[in-house]
């Protein structure tokens, strides 16, 4: 790792750690002999990413991010293995997709189901209020100096979905969208109201982190982005341990956008 991105002193709890993006984070994490705590939900203890997790005495936790009081728990009862800890990535989402299995009802605006809508809002926007919450009073009530949120929007917080990317008049769905939309106002809400108690906020917005694209989709990607191409998922790794380390002190409240230029056009 660059001299100026060396991640001195930090242990850092990171949510929806065993997806595509949390499950690389924590394996460069730990490769680079980082403290670190996870957290995800649902956890099928069969997956292989889980298994090798455990295997290096990493903690997992299966916690539900929208459950106040089981998120409470967690932070009362485990305060041997949150000794330390002075960092907070909320990767934790919903992100539902719309393909050609999916009922146009549940793509279109007017007609999209209330249900999946506050499911994903549940889970996607208050589990990261909730995750925020009881990071500060952490971080307060044990008065942890340089503490550090990093919150994860996306594109879509800061424009719409082109309808010319998705097909069959299918757009992203509604709910992610919605979802993801005030990530960054709650950063910067966190970043102005807590500097002064030593707790800095940021956000990063990455886009287009796809596994395994269809051809056709891929090919209208290259078109409508400036840079051509999908995220590769090192790409936004690195901007992620920038924001951990002490590179990023003097950064609070910003929005770090790593989109190929998708936003700039």
């Amino acid at each position: 790792m660059p001299e100026i991105l060396k991640l001195k002193n930090k242990k850092i709890l990171i949510t929806g750690a065993l997806g595509l993006i949390g499950s690389k984070l924590a394996t460069r994490l730990a490769k680079n002999k980082n403290k670190i705590i996870l957290i995800d939900y649902k956890i099928n203890k069969k997956n292989k990413i889980y298994s090798k997790f455990k295997k290096q005495n990493i903690p997992i936790f299966d916690i539900d991010l929208k459950n106040k009081n089981q998120l409470q728990n967690f932070f009362k009862n485990q305060k041997q293995k949150l000794q330390g800890l002075n960092t907070i990535i909320n990767l934790a989402a919903i992100d539902r997709k719309i393909d050609n299995k999916t009922s146009l009802t549940q793509s279109e605006f007017y007609n999209f189901n209330y249900n999946l809508i506050k499911e994903t809002v549940d889970n996607n926007l208050l589990g990261t209020i909730n995750m925020c919450q009881e990071s500060c009073k952490f971080f307060i009530t044990n008065k942890i100096k340089n503490a550090n949120i990093i919150n994860v929007a996306s594109t879509y917080s800061i424009v719409a979905p082109n309808p010319l990317l998705y097909s069959n008049k299918k757009n992203k769905p509604i709910d992610y969208v919605i979802s993801k939309g005030s990530i960054p106002i709650l950063t910067k809400y966190i970043a102005v109201n807590y500097a002064k108690r030593n707790i800095r906020c940021n956000c990063i917005v990455p886009h287009a982190i796809i596994k395994n694209p269809p051809i056709q989709f891929l090919n209208k990607f290259k078109k409508l982005s400036p840079i051509g191409r999908i995220c590769k998922i090192e790409e936004v790794l690195d901007p992620l341990i920038f924001l951990i380390s002490d590179g990023s002190t003097y950064m609070n409240g910003s929005i770090l956008t790593v989109d190929g230029g998708w936003t700039a056009w």
